[in-house]
């Protein structure tokens, strides 16, 4: 891909993903990351759950969980994804943009559930209906009941809420991916809330409306499979063990 006078060079991305900073490893057992290579696919990735319509191939899958894991790490190494969720994300768009992604899409809108109290899937499906097609949101669905259904205890929950949350508020994603020709797209909700009372396991919780504050944003991206290519083995190295510690394949 040959870069324009406004674009990073190949050399110049390659410096920035090598100066990123993640934080180190954790504990967390170390899982096989393969993804599967056809049918509706969906993956907890970090804080974020990342769901494939049945037309994405294997390389793009693996392409969009991994540039997404370390954009996640990479904003985490430089600030709490709860607490300076604006930082956060400015970082979070930036790595990606290093990866590839060019995104449209900014800022966060207030949410009101106009109920006394509700669950997280209810703003996770009002965002989602706004933003997907209606294939894309049965996946999305698909992906996130694959989930729930799992229990508390599960480590492919543990994964998702510990990253994306802490006792008093949370910054997570979901985003859902298709794909035409060599260009992959995805379609992403971001939200991110703050509670005063303690709060654990929140996809199960019921938040208090007095008590909770939500925030929701649209956004749309778009990864260039060739200007991928260039850095796909330097941000696997650069993930090396985080892959398998993060990314888990969901039964959809």
């Amino acid at each position: 891909m040959t870069a324009t006078p406004s674009d990073p060079t190949i050399e110049e991305r390659r410096a920035r993903i090598q100066a990123l900073l993640l934080p180190a490893p954790t504990s967390l057992p170390v899982r096989d990351v393969s993804v599967r290579e056809d049918g509706d696919g969906g993956y907890v990735d970090d804080g974020s759950l990342i769901s494939f319509v049945a037309d994405v191939s294997g390389q793009a899958r693996q392409d969009v969980l991994d540039s997404c894991l370390l954009a996640q790490l990479g904003a985490n190494a430089v600030a709490p994804r709860e607490e300076e969720v604006e930082k956060w994300y400015q970082k979070y768009k930036e790595v990606l943009g290093h990866c590839g992604w060019t995104i449209s899409g900014q800022g966060f809108d207030t949410w009101d559930s106009g109920t006394a109290s509700f669950k997280v899937d209810k703003i996770i499906f009002e965002v989602l209906a706004a933003l997907l097609t209606q294939n894309e949101l049965a996946v999305a669905t698909k992906t996130l009941d694959a989930l729930t259904k799992l229990g508390e205890d599960d480590e492919k929950v543990r994964i998702f809420e510990t990253k994306s949350s802490s006792s008093h508020g949370g910054n997570f994603q979901i985003g859902v991916c298709n794909q035409t020709n060599d260009s992959v797209a995805m379609r992403l909700g971001a939200f991110y809330y703050s509670v005063s009372q303690s709060v654990t396991n929140f996809l199960w919780f019921e938040f208090s409306s007095s008590d909770a504050h939500f925030w929701q944003g649209k956004r749309q991206a778009t990864l260039n499979d060739r200007a991928y290519a260039v850095v796909r083995d330097q941000i696997i190295t650069k993930l090396d063990v985080r892959r398998g510690q993060y990314i888990r394949d969901l039964e959809i």
